[in-house]
């Protein structure tokens, strides 16, 4: 976070797009931020350092469901097997891990907060 509120190599702040979406593979916890305006990654400032990649990251077909309050663990759990129950029943495949995309800052009131959790199908 600390490249998008100007720590790079141009002192200079990026604007924060939604959502901001983290998800985990081969044992790497993996968050993704959405730049506004940017043709070609070559046109972002460098990282001053930080354990930064820049990738174009397309989704493609995804099943997804949405909910509202906290991202706690127990919540994410919960509607994490009802998409699981969804992906079966309809025979879908998938081809990467489950998503949690978090649309609203951390100081949002809960009940206004919007979550999901997506998958990319193939």
């Amino acid at each position: 976070a600390s490249y998008i509120f100007g720590g790079n190599k141009k002192n200079e702040s990026i604007p924060m797009t939604a959502p901001v979406t983290t998800f985990s593979d081969d044992s790497n916890y993996n968050m993704l931020f959405y730049m506004l305006d940017v043709e070609e990654i070559n046109q972002l400032p460098e990282h001053n350092g930080q354990n930064i990649t820049f990738e174009k990251f397309e989704l493609g077909k995804c099943v997804t469901i949405s909910f509202s309050w906290s991202t706690s663990e127990s919540r994410i759990e919960y509607y994490s097997s009802k998409l699981s129950d969804f992906i079966e029943k309809n025979n879908l495949k998938t081809n990467s891990s489950f998503m949690i995309n978090r649309y609203d800052p951390p100081w949002r009131l809960p009940f206004l907060r919007r979550n999901e959790i997506i998958v990319r199908l193939d």
